[in-house]
């Protein structure tokens, strides 16, 4: 509880799996709260890793925290965590995240299989497949009260404004599609894309 990190970090594992976190690599059950990162994740080779600004493998609980800093990896990456298993809620972050052949990459999450509420995303998001504003890919998973509104650039499989891929329940959340840069998002009818102006509303 209360914890915080600031300074980048970098893994330059090459062929072994690898979880880089701006404050946990890997959080296996303990409960993360009014906590925050704010330093920069870079993997410099290999590609079998999990990069989050806060945790890399989240199976615990995370409340009222944050990320800032840039996630750069080439798979399963997000703003604030790279793989949940666990319930993250009042939680954001705005680092970018991805690069041009990243795979499974969100503002937020890249793979969720856990639960989310009241959260969002801001920084720009960049990849290749399984691309989202928020999250890259929701796989089974519950997501209520979310939104993204940084640029979301990807290739031609599974890219939208707030989740790239999703087969879990979406309610009541939203992308700007001015700012993302995109008309469509997965989530199904729980998801509703807004103008800007609308979006302020919000």
């Amino acid at each position: 509880t209360r914890t915080h990190a600031t300074g980048t970090v970098t893994s330059i594992a090459s062929g072994v799996q690898s979880y880089i976190g701006g404050l946990v690599g890997y959080n296996d059950g303990t409960p993360i709260l009014s906590s925050y990162a704010t330093g920069d994740e870079r993997k410099t080779s290999g590609t079998s890793s999990y990069s989050g600004g806060l945790v890399g493998i989240n199976i615990g609980t995370i409340r009222d925290s944050y990320a800032t800093g840039s996630v750069t990896n080439s798979s399963t990456a997000g703003g604030q965590v790279g793989y949940n298993e666990g319930s993250i809620s009042n939680a954001y972050a705005t680092g970018q995240v991805g690069n041009a052949d990243a795979d499974t990459v969100g503002g937020l999450i890249g793979q969720n299989s856990g639960t989310l509420s009241k959260v969002y995303a801001t920084g720009s998001v960049t990849g290749t497949s399984k691309v989202g504003g928020l999250i890259g890919n929701n796989d089974g998973a519950a997501v209520t009260q979310a939104y993204a509104t940084g640029a979301v650039t990807g290739g031609n499989t599974d890219v939208g404004g707030l989740i790239g891929l999703s087969w879990g329940a979406v309610t009541a959340s939203y992308w700007d599609t001015e700012t993302t840069g995109q008309a469509s998002s997965a989530g199904g009818d729980g998801v509703v894309g807004l103008t800007t102006a609308q979006a302020r509303d919000k």
